[in-house]
C-alpha cells in the first residue's frame, strides 16, 4: 500500500498540477514525505496543508523544512488512497 500511495504522489509530482513544486516523494511503508522544492514560497507547506482540511485530508508537518506527511493508517484500503491523492491533487490546483 505503501508503494500504492508514492506511485500516485509521484504521478502528480511529474502532472502539471504540481508545477514544479514537489521536489521529492519518498517514504517507509505507509509513512510517506513529499518535500516541496525552494521554488515553493515559504509557508506553502502550510497553504498546502489548509487546501487538504478544506477537502478533508489531514496532512502532518514534518520539521522546519518543505515537507508533509501522509501518515495514513495501516488498514487503508487502494480506494482510500487513491480518493486521499485525489484530494491532495485538488488542494494542489
Amino acid at each position: 500500500m505503501g508503494e500504492r500511495l508514492r506511485e500516485n504522489l509521484r504521478s502528480i509530482q511529474k502532472s502539471s498540477v504540481s508545477n514544479g513544486l514537489i521536489g521529492d516523494v519518498r517514504g517507509l511503508g505507509l509513512m510517506t514525505g513529499i518535500e516541496f522544492t525552494k521554488e515553493a514560497e515559504p509557508g506553502f507547506k502550510g497553504k498546502v496543508s489548509a487546501a487538504c482540511v478544506d477537502e478533508g485530508l489531514l496532512l502532518l508537518g514534518c520539521s522546519t523544512y518543505e515537507v508533509a506527511r501522509f501518515v495514513p493508517p495501516l488498514n487503508i484500503t487502494e480506494e482510500d488512497i487513491d480518493a486521499g491523492c485525489d484530494k491532495f491533487e485538488n488542494a494542489l490546483r
